[in-house]
């Protein structure tokens, strides 16, 4: 049991924290306060494994948790659009959780090296670092109004689009893991 817990820290909960924590350090361009924002995401992670797993409320409160976080730490970077962005951080994690979990059938060996395989892509996004903040900047450009300027998408259909998107991602998520976890 207790080795059971260590390899969850080990493998789960250190891993997603540090991607979440230092996605969202180089997306919005935090310089202050980092470890405190890796310790509090850890903290909302464990809190979150509280709310029966793999359901939808879990993944909306931890979406919420993190963007609340950031409200109280950096209230005067934190804008709307960050919200869809931890909500897409959450869809890769379950998107890489996924992929690895394909390949488990019923072998725990398989499960680690699984595991293992589904942490090592959570660091290839990283190789793209530099495009973040570019990509960030860009969303929050095309997100505000501006009716003086011609742009490629409205505002408003960006805004409808990042909403269904967020939900149909976790609703997906849900289904994916509800899925796997009946396999």
């Amino acid at each position: 049991m207790a080795l059971q817990i260590i390899r969850s820290i080990l493998l789960g909960l250190i891993p997603e924290v540090l991607f979440f924590t230092f996605s969202l350090v180089i997306i919005l361009g935090i310089r202050e306060k980092k470890k405190v924002l890796g310790i509090l995401i850890g903290i909302e992670y464990i809190i979150c494994m509280f709310i029966q797993r793999y359901e939808c409320v879990y993944y909306i409160v931890f979406v919420l948790l993190i963007y609340l976080t950031l409200l109280v730490l950096y209230k005067k970077v934190v804008k709307i659009t960050d919200s869809f962005i931890i909500g897409l951080l959450l869809a890769y994690v379950c998107i890489a959780g996924v992929i690895s979990a394909i390949f488990i059938n019923d072998n725990l060996e398989n499960y680690y090296i699984c595991l293992i395989f589904s942490r090592i892509l959570l660091v290839i996004p990283f190789l793209f670092k530099n495009k973040f903040r570019v990509l960030y900047e860009k969303y929050c450009k095309l997100w505000n109004r501006n009716d003086l300027e011609k742009r490629p998408i409205k505002s408003i259909t960006l805004r409808g689009l990042s909403l269904i998107l967020l939900n149909v991602l976790i609703y997906c998520i849900y289904l994916a893991t509800k899925s796997i976890i009946n396999i």
